[in-house]
């Protein structure tokens, strides 16, 4: 029977993300990250390419939330922006000299 592999991608990611919390992604090991779960470096390769790839993996979902976040909050802003300027467009037009 097959091994689950979405099954031990998670509990590799869980490793990295104890092993990079601990010593940084500089000092991380994939060794060690091994080790935290039960496999082999070379196993680790089989699942992410390199290092980089597995910490883009770690953070990816909240980089996601955040570009999600920020892009919801700037279109708000934008409106509200607008809608400001528009209102003060309103009350100073009358005041203001025509060009």
């Amino acid at each position: 029977m097959p091994r689950d592999k979405s099954l031990s991608h998670e509990i590799i990611i869980r490793a990295a993300m104890d092993e990079f919390s601990e010593f940084g992604y500089d000092k991380a090991s994939m060794r060690r990250i091994g080790q935290r779960c039960g496999l082999t470096a070379a196993a680790l390769y089989r699942h992410f390419d390199s290092k980089e790839a597995m910490f883009e993996a770690l953070v990816e979902p909240a980089v996601t939330d955040m570009k999600k976040w920020l892009e919801s909050h700037v279109a708000a802003s934008e409106e509200a922006v607008r809608s400001a300027a528009g209102a003060a467009a309103a009350v100073l037009n009358p005041y203001l000299p025509s060009l």
